[in-house]
């Protein structure tokens, strides 16, 4: 569970924040670059514009999550590709195999990388007086919370301290971009979604990180049958609280006339909202709907909550 300082979050309502990205960059190139990605991954690669970036996941193909991806096109036959570094092993595992050099060439472009989002209403106004060595691109990294993705050379890390200096850019503490994710409704790899979650019990098709007029991808029988004759079991939605949940936690609704208390899914992130206040992230099943009363267990204590569609509304 996640607490943070109000007046810090203010400042992040107010203006903007900087925050380390722990992502790992690949580069693909080529005159076939954009038809090998599409081949990969959930979202239509060849839509994007040069400068723009899209969400976008690779599955196994059964169609289960291997990981969420950061897709930014530079020039017509250059993109780049950021994965969670705690997917970005699977992530090129899938690249090894599928990707054919002939066609389309990648590289890992980590060691001589490094990244930063600037996250609030003001970072695309601070965007525009960057470097031209940092690059910055519109990300739509937390739904609609402005996110611009700073990606830079490590040669050039003394250029980005400086100018993040000039222009008075205040760091922002891991647990306050915890809060706005979640926040959000947005799903981070390893918590709220992993290789057994499908993209819709993750959201991911509302989050447009799903093209569902594009051609064929690995995975995509799945994500199509669903989407277009069926639904998931089970689906993230939000919680909120009188009191702090924990990640982990059971969620489980009444039991009929008196009986047992049935589970229905388990708590996946929890934070105190300086908004919101207690909220959490929550994989249940599908029929437990939105403004259900729900109870939540942990360590033998236990809570209520109130379910919510994501994102978090006031």
């Amino acid at each position: 569970m996640s607490l943070i300082d109000h007046d810090s979050y203010r400042a992040f309502l107010e203006r903007a924040a900087w925050f380390p990205a722990s992502l790992q960059w690949s580069r693909f190139t080529g005159t076939h670059a954009a038809a090998t990605l599409n081949g990969l991954v959930t979202n239509d690669v060849a839509a994007l514009r040069d400068g723009d970036a899209q969400l976008a996941a690779v599955l196994t193909p059964k169609g289960k999550i291997v990981a969420d991806l950061v897709i930014v096109r530079d020039a017509a036959d250059v993109f780049r590709v950021a994965a969670p570094v705690a997917a970005a092993v699977k992530w090129m595992e899938i690249v090894r195999k599928y990707v054919n050099p002939r066609f389309c060439a990648v590289a890992d472009e980590s060691p001589q990388h490094e990244s930063a989002m600037l996250v609030g209403p003001a970072s695309d106004a601070l965007a525009a007086t960057a470097p031209a060595s940092l690059l910055a691109t519109r990300a739509p990294m937390l739904g609609t919370v402005p996110v611009v993705l700073l990606r830079w050379n490590t040669a050039d890390a003394g250029v980005a301290s400086e100018w993040r200096d000039a222009a008075a850019i205040p760091s922002g503490a891991p647990e306050i971009l915890d809060v706005i994710r979640v926040e959000a409704g947005m799903p981070a790899w390893g918590r709220d979604m992993d290789e057994a979650t499908l993209p819709q019990e993750a959201n991911l098709g509302t989050l447009a990180a799903i093209s569902f007029a594009k051609g064929c991808y690995t995975g995509q029988e799945t994500v199509a049958r669903i989407h277009f004759r069926g639904h998931v079991n089970r689906q993230l939605r939000g919680l909120v609280a009188a009191s702090p949940m924990h990640p982990g936690a059971a969620v489980m609704v009444a039991g009929i006339d008196g009986g047992e208390a049935k589970v229905v899914g388990s708590v996946t992130s929890a934070v105190v909202s300086p908004r919101f206040g207690p909220i959490a992230l929550a994989m249940l099943r599908r029929e437990v709907e939105a403004g259900a009363t729900v109870q939540t267990g942990h360590g033998g204590e236990f809570g209520t909550a109130r379910v919510v569609v994501l994102p978090f509304t006031t």
